[in-house]
């Protein structure tokens, strides 16, 4: 099954939501937005989510909510340290604090 491309609404809210912080740069990513730390992705787009490396307490916090889930690009492939965010949250749960990604509270 083919992967269906990120709609320009999503990606207008992907690219409102990143930080403008000199070390975040973006650039696609099989086919998706995504942004890169010190050469290591923090968050991209896949489809219709957005999606988020988190560490661990980050991580089980956002699997609290309500359409959290593990991202897994295909069923063989779980990619357990990043996260699809729930859609509703997607562009204001996250934010960028020291080059890491982390939840907003706010």
């Amino acid at each position: 099954m083919a992967w269906k491309k990120s709609s320009e609404g999503l990606k207008a809210i992907f690219n409102t939501a990143l930080p403008a912080d000199p070390r975040v740069k973006r650039r696609q990513m099989f086919g998706y937005p995504s942004a890169l730390v010190n050469g290591h992705l923090f968050t991209g787009l896949h489809e219709e989510r957005m999606v988020v490396r988190l560490d661990e307490a980050e991580r089980n916090e956002l699997l609290g909510l309500e359409g959290a889930c593990i991202f897994e690009p295909v069923r063989v492939d779980r990619c357990v340290s990043t996260l699809s965010c729930p859609r509703r949250s997607s562009a204001t749960s996250v934010r960028c604090v020291d080059g890491r990604l982390v939840r907003s509270h706010t």
